[in-house]
């Protein structure tokens, strides 16, 4: 082999740290922009006030088995500063077998001044249904809602009070989605590296939407015009797909319509969820995400596989030191380059999160998140999916 061809895998590692290095900046765009947002009639709080003629806003809460988290995500969704003749609650039960829907019930007779709305998908859908679950779920609660604005997050939540009318603001004129923020409560002994991988995550989703060319979102904070979604026909055409609902739609708004997309990037609208409890629900839920990766838009698709492509010749190289040596150079570049990107990244994405004690734990971490990466894309990808007590055709 030419001994210049080893260098080749160095190339998606360049496009890597590029697009991250740009990332930053889109991040920095959407800070700047959300805080200008924020700051709109500054009330005594130093926060906007929510508007008097709030526009009618239905927040949108699928939930399956979730008795034991629900009534405390809807009762901070109800102690949101926003008025409550604007507000409605819509609670989608996608055929739990754990009481959610009576805990729902008693959440609607504490609160009769609120419309909350119970849909319960085994009086509406048929159960055995292989994909899609999540997706037709939000579906028929955008069917059954009359609000302009729609807002959807999980049942496993806690939502700030400033959460709805943040959101709300950065879905202005032209803009048809946006994507919020979200940060995990505790992670057991894997904590501070699973909630400095989310932030990651979620840095690279700002910064991305901060470029006018979206890649991510996360369902636990995402917001829609009831138009938008019409243009764009919602779901229709995904519900094939187990996985991606959110980052899907968002994809499909920017890139084949023209609407806009915004992140609320404001700690403000920061909501809280539990992360996996072990590492094998971790696990799971990762492997979940990955099938909906390979029917992203073809720029996000192409960026996404050249990091892959990357990373995995990162331990390619590293075995083949061991017989060649003439690899370690190429290599040593390759986690100098990897090093350097994520590095400046989750400097940044640690410190909106408040997390930034952890920053340092992603150098020692490295060999296990490049074996977590190729692991869970060929798992994802090849092997059953599990999730909620489902087994999910891709």
């Amino acid at each position: 082999m030419p001994t210049e061809l080893i260098w080749l895998p160095i190339l998606p590692g360049l496009v890597y740290v590029v697009g991250l290095t740009a990332f930053v900046v889109g991040d920095a765009m959407n800070r700047r922009r959300s805080h200008r947002l924020a700051r709109v009639d500054v009330g005594e709080s130093g926060m906007a006030p929510a508007p008097v003629d709030a526009p009618r806003t239905s927040v949108i809460v699928p939930a399956r088995n979730e008795a034991a988290g629900i009534s405390a995500c809807l009762e901070s969704i109800l102690a949101c500063d926003w008025p409550r003749g604007s507000l409605e609650v819509v609670v989608v039960d996608d055929h739990s077998t754990d009481g959610t829907a009576d805990v729902v019930r008693s959440v609607q007779a504490r609160h009769p001044d609120v419309d909350i709305l119970l849909v319960e998908m085994a009086l509406v859908a048929d159960a055995a249904v292989p994909r899609g679950h999540k997706k037709r779920a939000v579906a028929e609660a955008i069917a059954r809602s009359t609000g302009d604005i729609l807002l959807v997050t999980d049942a496993d939540t806690s939502v700030p009070p400033d959460w709805i009318r943040l959101m709300v603001a950065h879905l202005g004129p032209g803009v048809g989605c946006v994507a919020g923020p979200i940060a995990y409560t505790n992670g057991g002994w894997l904590g501070p590296v699973v909630a400095l991988e989310y932030a990651g995550l979620q840095g690279i989703a700002s910064g991305a939407i901060g470029l006018g060319r979206p890649i991510l979102s996360f369902g636990a904070s995402s917001g829609y015009r009831r138009d938008a979604l019409r243009d764009v026909g919602g779901f229709d055409g995904l519900y094939g797909v187990s996985s991606g609902d959110d980052a899907l739609l968002m994809q499909r708004m920017a890139y084949e319509s023209a609407w806009r997309v915004a992140w609320c990037a404001h700690p403000g609208a920061i909501v809280r969820t539990a992360p996996p409890a072990t590492a094998q629900a971790f696990w799971q839920q990762r492997r979940r995400w990955i099938t909906g990766t390979v029917h992203y838009a073809p720029s996000a698709l192409a960026y996404s596989l050249a990091i892959y492509l990357f990373i995995l010749s990162l331990p390619v190289y590293a075995v083949g030191g061991l017989f060649w040596p003439v690899l370690w150079a190429p290599l040593g570049v390759g986690m100098g380059l990897k090093v350097l990107g994520e590095g400046l990244m989750l400097f940044r994405a640690a410190g909106f999160f408040g997390i930034r004690r952890s920053w340092p734990l992603f150098l020692p971490a490295q060999p296990l998140q490049i074996a977590y990466i190729i692991g869970v894309v060929l798992s994802g990808l090849t092997r059953p999916i599990h999730w909620k007590d489902r087994a999910l055709d891709r």
